[in-house]
Order: C-alpha cells, then structure tokens, then sequence
C-alpha cells in the first residue's frame, strides 16, 4: 500500500517511533512487515507499506525490555536496503569488499543479506551476523537480541516452491548437493511447497521494487515443517520466470546498472513472512529457467555481473544462512548474546534515511551514525530532512574506515 504522510509529523516522531508504528497499521489495518520511505512532494513523504492482515505473528508479539548489555563486544550495524538500486551494493554483492573494511574495526559487523549476496559469488566476513530485514528492525527496537554463532553451522531447511519448472528444480537439488560437499553445509532438509506461492512483482516510482504473494500459509506452512525437522534458518527459493522478467524494461535497466533490482522489494517480503512468524533467519534465492549469458552482455554493467556469471542464485544465501545469528527474544538473552547495547555504529546510504530501523535508532545517542554520500539511490530522504541529529557525513567507505580506525585507535575526530 503506497500513502503519504506529512514531513513534519515524521521529523516530530523521531523520538517517539510508537507512533509513526500507529500510522502504518491504521492505513494497513495490521501492523507492516516492511516499510519505507519513497519520496517526497509538496512536504509529503511517500511510504510503502506491506502488512498480512489476518495473519498472526510471533514478532509483534515481543516485549520491550530495559536495554541492557549481555556481552563486551563492540558490534556495528550497515544497511544498504533492498530493492531501491543504491549506487554500492543495491545490485549483486558489489559491496562486498567495503563489508570485510567495515568488520575489521569492529568484534561484529551486522548486515542485511542484499549486501554481500551476489548469486553465487560471496565474500562474506566471518564477523558479520548476517541478517534479514525484519530482524534488523526488531534488533534496532531492543526487543531481540542476536546470538552468534561460534561457527557456521545453521541447520538448514530449503523451501521450493512448487512453482517451480522441472529443469529449475533439478538445478537448485545439484546446487544444495554441491554446498554440501564443498562447504560442508548443514543442509537438513528441503520443502516443496503443497501449492504454487503465486508470486507477482510491482514497480514504484523510480523505479523501486516490491511485491506480492498470494499464498502466504503455503510458504508458512512448508517453514513449520522444516522447523518441526530441526531447522534454525531458511533458504525459500522461487521461479521468477513467470513474472516475465526477460521482457520487462525492469530488468534490462537493472542489469545495464540503471535501476534496481526489480524482484529485489519481493524477495525481502518472502524472507520477512518468514522471521516475523518464527523468529529464525531467512533469506530468498530465485532460479530462472534460462541462465544463458545474453548476446549482449558487453552491456551489462560490471556491479551485475556476479549474477552473470552465476549457475544459481542459491550458493551466496546458503553461505550467508550458515553463519546467521539466532534471534533471541531480549527476556530470553543470555550471557555472550548481543543486544542494542552493545551497537556502536551505524552505517547507511545517504538518502534513504526513512524505515523502521532508521527511525528506531534515530534519537538513540550512544551510537556513531554515518552517512555514506556517494551511495544514493535518488530517494532523497537524507539525514537532514528527516530532522536526525549529529550524523556524521562521509564522502565513501574508504573515508568511512578512516574515521572508524581513527576512533578505534582513541583520536577524537570533529566531522
């Protein structure tokens, strides 16, 4: 659902994210998975808000808790979202490089998977906590705590849609074998699901992705049945043939480097359904049906081209699935669990400084934040307008690892 919300309220709801929360499952009538802002016109902010009514989940079932720290570890958080085509890593793992800079500064860094998936090319630190969407949401309120894994050995659980084309389902089976026997990987089980997810995407201005799914229980049901088995992450994978992608101008701007990816909004719905109903990490691969290289694949952009070069979209989610952290309800928060405490910094494109996460750790004092301005998207819902408060601006990653090593090593820098 896509309405608009006075500037003015937002700035003034900074330190009070309860209710801008209100607003969303008022225009939704249940509370959102996923939001963000879009853009803005006449003093009016665009949002995009997607919500399951009928649905019930465990994640909105969460209490707050006085913030507390379970650990000494210094963690740090960087988003770069999904779906809106951000010049350095909003198209196949193309920040890869600057998620390895950034964790080396710190004990842990947190990402969002659509920074280092990159089909089946993957470089992911082994320091960072790598987690979706919604549980990036619900870590920033304090009402879960992470878990980190002493190593990569997430049992998981792969749901199939039955969607999918013979060919597709073969390919993915060869893949999951192939993970198996050279990483090792603790892949317990796969799902197929009973009906077809029924998937569609949709286009927002400028370009944006989203999406839908008209079989939420279906997706749901195949999870609990690999949770029933032992899984603690999951892997969903989905024929996007269907969604006639090849044709779409989408698409063709996508991989020429000039939108974002336009199943990317989808993908992050798919993987929200999953950790707001079961709090356990997901992530989503798609398979096409013809993976061949283009006749005109001199005109792709080169931020792309891990997904050309990639057999299966699968390799780079399983790996980043092995290594994600348990989500554990903050009442529930042991000794060694990491909570909000212990964020030190955060880290996010320029101009897309509106959704949950950014909102909940907008009055939030204790935490270095800064704004990369040479990763933009064309959102232009910068730290400024939004009325935040002592961000700090850096020109680019490389000068971001300067002023993160500078404080590491005790110097004080005035932005």
């Amino acid at each position: 659902m896509l309405f608009e919300i006075e500037l003015e309220i937002i700035q003034n709801c900074l330190d009070k994210p309860e209710i801008l929360k209100e607003l969303m499952k008022h225009q939704l009538g249940c509370p959102p998975i996923r939001w963000g802002g879009i853009g803005l016109s006449n003093n009016k902010v665009l949002i995009e808000a997607i919500g399951f009514p009928g649905l019930n989940f465990k994640a909105f079932e969460l209490k707050k808790k006085k913030i507390k720290s379970f650990s000494t570890q210094e963690i740090a958080l960087a988003i770069i979202p999904t779906g809106l085509g951000c010049a350095i890593g909003g198209f196949a793992g193309d920040a890869n490089i600057f998620a390895n800079l950034m964790a080396s500064e710190f004990d842990y860094l947190i990402i969002n998977p659509n920074i280092v998936n990159g089909g089946a090319w993957q470089n992911i630190p082994s320091n960072a906590l790598y987690t979706e969407g919604l549980a990036l949401d619900l870590f920033t309120e304090g009402l879960i705590a992470l878990r980190p894994k002493k190593r990569p050995d997430n049992k998981i659980g792969v749901i199939i849609d039955a969607g999918i084309s013979p060919a597709c389902l073969q390919r993915e089976l060869q893949v999951i074998e192939a993970a198996k026997l050279i990483w090792g990987l603790n892949i317990i089980d796969i799902q197929i699901t009973h009906s077809k997810l029924n998937l569609s995407i949709n286009i927002l201005p400028k370009g944006f992705s989203s999406g839908n799914i008209q079989n939420p229980e279906t997706l749901l049901k195949a999870a609990q049945q690999l949770i029933d088995k032992g899984a603690e992450a999951i892997a969903i994978i989905s024929d996007m043939s269907d969604l006639d992608l090849e044709n779409d101008k989408n698409n063709d701007l996508y991989s020429a480097g000039k939108a974002p990816d336009p199943i990317g909004g989808l993908e992050a719905i798919l993987s929200h359904l999953i950790t707001a109903s079961f709090l356990i990490p997901a992530a989503h691969a798609p398979t096409f049906n013809n993976l061949e290289l283009s006749p005109e694949a001199d005109k792709f952009d080169f931020r792309v081209s891990p997904e050309i070069a990639s057999y299966s979209f699968l390799p780079s989610v399983l790996k980043g699935l092995s290594q994600a952290p348990s989500l554990i309800p903050i009442d529930l928060a042991e000794t060694g669990d990491l909570s909000l405490a212990n964020l030190k910094a955060f880290m996010a494109p320029a101009d897309c400084w509106l959704g949950e996460s950014f909102i909940n750790l907008a009055s939030n004092q204790n935490i270095q934040k800064y704004a990369i301005q040479n990763n933009i998207c064309g959102m232009n819902l910068n730290p400024e307008l939004m009325n935040f408060k002592n961000i700090n601006k850096v020109n680019n990653y490389f000068e971001l690892i300067g002023y993160l090593r500078a404080c590491n090593l005790g110097f004080h820098i005035n932005f």
